[in-house]
């Protein structure tokens, strides 16, 4: 009886452990989801209206671990001692970005209201354009990889359950 348990259990967690993984790419298509959304209000924002960066961050409100970044960045705005390191060390947590796309975001928030009002709209147009095409790549990516995941958690569950019998 206790074994019928465990190797239950055991199926349990491993199903889980692949439902989690397949989360992180979720996780990333809805940040860069809100990213992209994002860098295009603030274009608008910045070309139409001239708002400054600081009621832009208060204007918006998004689901996804981008909220938390945007919270995050303002307070080092408020600090008015900012660097691309900090920056960098608030997206350190965030494990399904690359490197490059972790330089690429912070530069963008590093560069904000530090160019001129023609170069700030031109560098917006670039990093929308690079996080659309990362968008389209973990969605390609996601759509292959989260069923792989969920499905390899529940065949480890299982194999082990077998072998374990």
């Amino acid at each position: 009886m206790i074994k019928i348990v465990l190797l239950c259990s055991l199926f349990s967690l491993s199903g889980f452990l692949g439902f989690q993984a397949s989360k992180i790419f979720d996780k990333s298509i809805k940040f860069f989801e809100d990213l992209l959304s994002f860098t295009q209000s603030l274009k608008n924002e910045i070309s139409f209206l001239k708002t400054d960066i600081f009621s832009i961050l208060k204007k918006y409100e998004y689901t996804s671990n981008f909220n938390d970044f945007l919270k995050e960045y303002e307070k080092i705005l408020n600090t008015k001692n900012i660097s691309q390191n900090e920056i960098t060390k608030i997206l350190e947590n965030l494990i399904f970005l690359s490197d490059l796309e972790k330089n690429t975001i912070s530069q963008m928030f590093f560069e904000l209201g530090n160019l001129g009002y023609v170069e700030q709209i031109e560098r917006l147009e670039f990093y929308s354009t690079f996080f659309k095409n990362q968008l389209d790549i973990h969605v390609q990516k996601g759509g292959k990889m989260s069923p792989f995941c969920k499905k390899m958690g529940f065949l480890i569950g299982s194999l082990l359950c077998i072998v374990l019998i």
